[in-house]
């Protein structure tokens, strides 16, 4: 092999692993991906009605709430947002693992402002 062939074979291989290290490179920018687990509450209600004389519940919509909350606090939650008292029937915590590309995050979310 003369040398002219060995330069341009070192050459090839300096050029793939170049491209390979800038492919590896850009991926590693693609794949940052946030990860976020979020609590939340599902809240089974009902108001208590007099129908016929007798108390009736009727059943709501359920109601989500942001974190693990204990059924006296989805009780007082539920009584402010609907201004009358609503009974609480059952409450289901779930936590569930969110991710989203960073990109994606810096498009819809808006900067913070920290005062000193």
């Amino acid at each position: 092999m003369k040398l002219f062939d060995r330069i341009v074979n070192v050459d090839k291989v300096s050029n793939t692993y170049q491209l390979l290290n800038r492919e590896r490179k850009e991926s590693l920018v693609v794949r940052k991906i946030m990860k976020k687990e979020v609590t939340t509450t599902t809240v089974t209600i009902a108001k208590m009605e007099m129908i016929e004389g007798q108390p009736q519940a009727i059943t709501l919509p359920d109601e989500i709430i942001l974190g693990n909350v204990t059924m006296e606090k989805a009780q007082k939650i539920v009584n402010k947002k609907y201004g009358q008292p609503i009974t609480v029937f059952k409450v289901s915590a779930n936590t569930q693992m969110y991710e989203m590309p960073v990109e994606e995050f810096i498009k819809v979310a808006s900067i913070m402002v920290v005062e000193e």
